[in-house]
């Protein structure tokens, strides 16, 4: 791994999200998950090299073994940034892919830093917009109560 990616997992396990994981996370950062079959029909391709990081695409099918699991033939994408570093090649980050999207482990392991082993607030969430946007803001009565200059 790089060094910037091996700093952000150690300062990341100072901060494990819960008490009875091994590191700074309760699931699998590959597969995502916590639950799942040995990988079956495991792909990986290079997708070449952009601004020095080369991207490998990585897809698998992960729960196989359940019969039942309407997720039984879902193909799971992660991929995997692969940087020079001293003169080795190093995995930088890796993006597991959900929605079309891809995120970032990195950022994943500087947020738990950041936020003391607290999930992370979701980008839509606002603490400071919990007031309705349609309500009007309440006047004070020592407000109402003041005359209007004059013009």
């Amino acid at each position: 791994y790089s060094k910037a990616f091996a700093d952000a997992y150690r300062e990341a396990a100072k901060h494990p999200l819960y008490d009875e994981s091994s590191g700074p996370f309760g699931y699998d950062v590959i597969t995502n998950g916590q639950d799942g079959c040995p990988l079956k029909e495991v792909n990986i391709a290079n997708q070449g090299e952009k601004a020095g990081v080369t991207d490998i695409k990585v897809t698998f099918k992960l729960m196989t073994c359940y019969d039942d699991d309407p997720n039984k033939d879902t193909v799971s994408e992660v991929h995997f940034d692969v940087i020079t570093e001293n003169g080795k090649p190093v995995i930088s980050d890796i993006h597991r892919i959900a929605d079309g999207k891809p995120d970032s482990l990195l950022k994943e392991m500087q947020d738990i830093a950041k936020n003391g082993g607290e999930p992370p607030q979701d980008e839509n969430d606002n603490p400071d917009d919990s007031q309705d946007q349609n309500q009007q803001p309440q006047n004070n009565s020592q407000d109402q109560n003041k005359e209007q200059p004059q013009k």
